[in-house]
């Protein structure tokens, strides 16, 4: 058991060369700057949600044209003597067009607030006081239900809507 025996000599382990190494860092450079081409590349050819600058705007509609057309549609409801829809449907389109007209929310808005609000001119407020108060009545007190005064209406919608042109 006295065997004694020389070590064995080191294992050579692969080492790179100077000129390898060099190589290699050339490579990784190159797919760095390949990999950060592509980034910028994508980013710039995303998808924008913005329109182009040489698009024209779209105009919107006139608000007196847009009112007098649901004002046509309400006329059909009169012929068809449904008087009740008629002043539902003509307090709305008074209410649209102002809304466009002042640029202002009028939705959920009742008839009082919507005379109270200080966009409106005094002249106008002072008219539509008289308009709304006569579809009001007849709206929730079931009043002026009739042919006359609610041919009368369309008349006066038409009148308010030709005024504030």
């Amino acid at each position: 058991m006295n065997d004694i025996h020389a070590a064995k000599p080191p294992i050579e382990t692969p080492i790179l060369t100077d000129g390898q190494v060099f190589a290699l860092w050339i490579f990784a450079g190159f797919a760095l700057a390949l990999f950060a081409t592509w980034l910028v590349f994508k980013y710039l050819s995303r998808p924008t949600n913005e329109l182009p600058a040489s698009l024209p705007e779209e105009p919107q509609p006139d608000p007196y044209d847009v009112a007098m057309k649901a004002l046509t549609g309400a006329r059909k409801l009169l012929d068809e003597a449904s008087w009740k829809p008629f002043y539902l449907s003509a307090t709305e389109l008074v209410k649209t067009y102002l809304s466009h007209k002042y640029r202002m929310n009028v939705r959920g808005r009742t008839t009082r607030e919507l005379l109270g609000s200080s966009k409106l001119p005094e002249r106008t407020r002072s008219r539509l006081h008289v308009l709304v108060s006569e579809m009001d009545a007849a709206k929730f007190a079931n009043r002026n239900l009739e042919e006359g005064p609610a041919y009368r209406m369309f008349d006066a919608v038409r009148t308010f809507l030709e005024e504030e042109k």
